[in-house]
């Protein structure tokens, strides 16, 4: 069948229905049961269901407890019922275990475990009181400044 280039859509579908039922042989190919078989994908393998072990505590008081409330509760599997309950219940133990615990201490700390002295602070150092500026800032404290030029800094000598 020739393809044709059309711009207008109706144009195209109406003569490509032309060309299609002028055509009085229409081949289908036939296929067998295998060979359609070979071509679909093939269904997923279910896999084989674990049955989970029986909780450590079954027949125990508490399980007795758990399977005659499911009796009461007209549950359909009381004996499943009981039996998930106890196996959530070790599984919510194991976690708990496992979980880290927080200590509290409530006693001094010996003088070995005390905390370190802080680290001196970077910076500038002051000078002793020798060696400083002799002006006095305006809120009554000494100059921290070096004097270079006599008694004072830089910043309080006389300039000319």
């Amino acid at each position: 069948m020739p393809l044709q280039i059309c711009t207008n859509y109706k144009v195209l579908v109406k003569n490509q229905l032309k060309l299609l039922s002028s055509e009085k042989d229409l081949v289908f190919q036939r296929l067998s049961c295998e060979q359609a078989r070979s071509r679909i994908r093939p269904l997923p393998i279910p896999k084989a269901k674990i049955t989970p072990l029986p909780p450590n505590e079954k027949g125990s008081e508490l399980w007795e407890k758990i399977y005659q409330n499911a009796i009461k509760s007209n549950h359909p599997n009381p004996e499943l019922m009981a039996d998930s309950a106890l196996r959530a219940r070790e599984r919510a133990l194991e976690i708990e275990k496992a979980r880290h615990l927080t200590q509290y201490i409530d006693k001094e700390p010996k003088h070995m475990e005390t905390a370190a002295a802080p680290a001196p602070k970077k910076g500038r150092t002051v000078p002793p009181p020798g060696l400083r500026c002799k002006a006095t800032k305006m809120d009554g404290k000494q100059c921290e400044f070096k004097c270079k030029n006599g008694d004072f800094c830089t910043k309080h000598s006389l300039k000319n």
